[in-house]
């Protein structure tokens, strides 16, 4: 469906098409609609990026070389507006905010370039690039965590790097660098102030989490807290670190499927099937964590978002119909009152996944971003304090074979996996 579609779908539930999941559930939609953010990037939306103290900024990066900075406000209808724009030599593959720098954001290009882009620092809406230091290959994720005040990126040389973004050149700008051995293909920094972790997710598959604090040039070695070879069985599209101080972390798949990883506590490790349809699994291309919940989103291809309670292996909700395409990015903010998703083709089916006139590959969906805000009992575990920045009541999880989804979650005992 267009955007237009999807918001009047978004409004009004009977409006739309086929099977009706939300219809299913039960749940209340938001008092705000669901809006779209314009101007969206013109090629692939690759990473979303909330500022970690100011609720209503959000970095976005693109295939379309650019870095934007978007304005979210807080009045009745959500409006947004781009603050600033950042170009770059080659298409910017993610991007972080660096420690409670709200100025600084840090990006990662398909060059192997990790730049550092000031804002404010020009006259008008156009920023200049820094840049910071070179990978040897492709920058595929960028992290950062407040407690840490660096950025780290994970490569395609199979390297992961830390960046101080404060140094100017000609000084280096690398703090540190670790060999991971295969391909970095996913990465996330934990929020623990006490005790900062960073996990990796390489394409052989293993999982790698580092204690950040021990990671210093001239150490002799740089050995993992941990290192295991993930329970899902297929390629790796994301993983993210639990928030606070929970060792913790999940990953997903492109097979369909989110495994939970416990470090303190393996036993409870568990891993679920997810975004499927019948026999069909979608990769599931994002996670984000609800910075107070500990409740996580997870996006697939098939255009869904869904929002889980690790703790309870129950599903939440579902959020209210289909988006235009897959899901590629997703992003709670600070506060936890705004869920930035980004709707964005990753050619999973190839170019010619919809045929247009006289067989002709049809154009991939317009690329979009959307930002919804969460009602209580889509992100809030049973039992949970109320939180005020949330609209409408809890409500319990409910199981989706009650609710006549597909979707398998883990009820119970941890299915096999």
């Amino acid at each position: 469906p267009t955007s237009e579609a999807m918001a009047a779908q978004i409004a009004d539930p009977s409006a739309s098409p086929g099977p009706s999941h939300h219809r299913a559930l039960g749940y209340s939609l938001a008092p705000r609609a669901m809006v779209s953010v314009a101007p969206a990037p013109s090629d692939g939306i690759s990473s979303l990026a909330w500022a970690p103290a100011d609720p209503s900024l959000l970095a976005v990066s693109s295939w379309d070389s650019t870095l934007r900075l978007y304005r979210i406000a807080d009045d009745a209808d959500d409006d947004a507006s781009v603050v600033a724009t950042a170009a770059h030599p080659t298409p910017v593959l993610s991007c972080a905010f660096v420690g409670n720098d709200e100025a600084c954001v840090v990006t990662g290009g398909v060059d192997g370039s990790v730049r550092c882009v000031r804002i404010g620092s020009s006259s008008d809406d156009s920023e200049p690039t820094v840049l910071l230091g070179m990978h040897g290959a492709g920058v595929r994720v960028v992290a950062a965590a407040p407690s840490l005040k660096l950025a780290v990126t994970g490569s395609w040389d199979k390297t992961v790097a830390a960046w101080d973004a404060a140094r100017s050149p000609p000084h280096s700008s690398r703090v540190w660098s670790v060999d991971l051995g295969a391909k970095c293909y996913a990465l996330s920094v934990s929020e623990a102030a006490a005790a900062p972790r960073i996990v990796a997710a390489t394409s052989e598959r293993q999982m790698l989490v580092f204690d950040a604090r021990k990671l210093v040039d001239g150490t002799p070695r740089k050995e993992p807290l941990s290192t295991k070879l993930s329970p899902l069985k297929y390629q790796i599209r994301a993983v993210a670190a639990f928030p606070g101080d929970e060792a913790a972390y999940a990953a997903s798949s492109i097979e369909g499927r989110v495994a939970i990883e416990y470090l303190d506590t393996p036993t409870r490790s568990y891993a679920f099937k997810c975004h499927r349809d019948a026999e069909l699994a979608y990769p599931v291309n994002a996670l984000a964590f609800h910075p107070r919940f500990a409740t996580f989103a997870s996006g697939g291809a098939d255009g869904r978002v869904n929002v889980w309670d690790p703790a309870a292996k129950k599903r939440l909700c579902q959020l209210p119909g289909r988006f235009p395409t897959s899901i590629a990015a997703l992003g709670f903010n600070c506060t936890g009152e705004k869920l930035a998703i980004a709707a964005s083709y990753n050619f999973e089916n190839g170019p010619a996944a919809e045929s247009g006139p006289s067989g002709t590959p049809a154009p991939p969906p317009k690329d979009e971003i959307f930002v919804h805000r969460p009602m209580a009992h889509e992100v809030r575990p049973k039992g949970a304090a109320a939180d005020p920045l949330l609209h409408g009541p809890g409500a319990a999880a409910e199981t989706v074979a009650s609710a006549g989804d597909t979707t398998t979650p883990p009820g119970g005992a941890p299915p096999p996996s």
